[in-house]
């Protein structure tokens, strides 16, 4: 984030020592020149500087307070990033479908920081061996939809809030009726594969400059 650095500059013109003036203006006070007292001159300092036409702009954050403003938007950011894929990390329950129309399963799905991997298995055991698995890196696109689907067992159709991750090979689909979860499930994907596609294009692109014979 690009803050905006406003520099103020503040100009004080220097105080007139007259003796005619120190009489009128009594023992000890100092003078704007024109025989005013000095509350009478900021008085009519501070009236013309509210009436200029900058008075808006002059009013304006100082340059440490914008950069002070900036850095802890910036470090909410980045703790509201780190608690969503916190969220993750720890797992939840989602309805899964292999494709519209087919009878949903339900799945235990979690995040594997270290292979950057979104894991789905039978059981709530972070079993890597008996379970499936999307790359980040192969997700193409996530989009959102809803999925109006009777579960067996119960008598009434449920509207789930679906989440559809894409790759080349395979479409997805994982549904939850909670709406709160769904939100935090699906802004945290989104906001991973986003993040991965870019750090890995430009990782391409230093590649391509640096080994252009490779391609």
């Amino acid at each position: 984030m690009t803050a905006s650095v406003i520099r103020h500059s503040h100009y004080v013109a220097a105080p007139v020592w007259d003796d005619q003036l120190q009489a009128n203006a009594g023992p000890g006070k100092w003078s704007s020149g024109r025989g005013e007292s000095e509350t009478y001159g900021k008085q009519r300092s501070a009236g013309r500087a509210a009436d200029h036409p900058l008075a808006s702009w002059l009013a304006a954050p100082t340059p440490s307070r914008v950069r002070v403003n900036a850095e802890n938007q910036v470090a909410k950011a980045a703790a509201e990033l780190e608690q969503g894929v916190l969220t993750l990390l720890r797992g939840d329950w989602f309805y899964k479908w292999r494709k519209e129309g087919d009878e949903p399963r339900k799945r235990w799905f979690w995040l594997d920081r270290k292979r950057w991997q979104l894991y789905w298995a039978k059981t709530n055991e972070y079993d890597h061996f008996m379970s499936g698995w999307i790359g980040l890196q192969d997700v193409t696109h996530i989009e959102t939809e809803q999925v109006v689907h009777t579960i067996p067992g119960t008598t009434a159709p449920q509207v789930f809030h679906a989440i559809i991750v894409t790759t080349l090979k395979r479409r997805m689909i994982l549904g939850t009726t909670k709406r709160e979860k769904f939100d935090e499930w699906y802004t945290m994907l989104l906001r991973l594969t986003h993040r991965y596609r870019k750090e890995r294009r430009m990782w391409m692109q230093k590649k391509k400059l640096h080994f252009p014979e490779l391609y």
